[in-house]
């Protein structure tokens, strides 16, 4: 039960810099969040061209380059998705 537990606050934990990270995107792409769409949007092709490096990085064959790399492995690794719809929402809310 006690894995259980950590398994659900490490979980969590990830979500929650998954968040951190999509504002930080979003803030570097539109200083005062604007246009959310436009942002969303970038961010979710950012995150599809991104899927190759991700599955490296998930191996451990290689870690993130810069900056943008990190936060969009934090997206991936929160669960956020890729969908601009729902990054809209997430920006949005």
């Amino acid at each position: 039960m006690a894995r259980t537990a950590q398994e659900r606050i490490a979980r969590a934990q990830a979500q929650i810099d998954g968040i951190r990270a999509l504002y930080d995107l979003a803030e570097q792409l539109d200083p005062d969040l604007s246009r959310p769409w436009r942002a969303a949007g970038e961010i979710a092709e950012r995150l599809r061209r991104f899927k190759t490096a991700w599955l490296r990085i998930q191996a451990g064959a290689r870690l993130p380059r810069d900056d943008v790399e990190t936060r969009l492995t934090a997206v991936l690794r929160g669960g956020i998705g890729c969908s601009r719809e729902r990054i809209f929402k997430m920006l949005s809310d």
